[in-house]
């Protein structure tokens, strides 16, 4: 359901892809990528309030992850709430850069 959720994304065909979405979170709702997807899918039909709402969830499931902070912080500028939304860019900025230097030292020989 994820991968068709994308591609209907694709085709523009949002309310559809919503469906796929929310079918895929049914599935597997402890799975940050299913609401990825699903904010993805709420974007596109301008339904921000809900999509920041998935974003949350997201962040539960995954709080070291730059990407759904990514997510958020575009819903909040969608919002109008432009200050906010650059504070959660930076947050994911430096997760990333964590999450960078992590991998790096992880991968270093000894």
């Amino acid at each position: 359901y994820g991968q068709k959720s994308k591609i209907l994304l694709t085709l523009g065909r949002a309310e559809d892809a919503l469906s796929a979405a929310d079918k895929y979170t049914e599935l597997v709702p402890d799975n940050p990528v299913a609401h990825s997807i699903r904010t993805n899918a709420l974007i596109k039909l301008n339904r921000f309030k809900e999509a920041l709402e998935a974003v949350e969830r997201q962040l539960k499931l995954a709080p070291d992850s730059p990407v759904p902070l990514g997510q958020k912080s575009n819903i909040l500028l969608l919002l109008g709430k432009s200050q906010e939304a650059l504070d959660v860019a930076d947050r994911a900025i430096n997760l990333s850069q964590v999450t960078r230097l992590v991998t790096a030292i992880s991968l270093t020989p000894l």
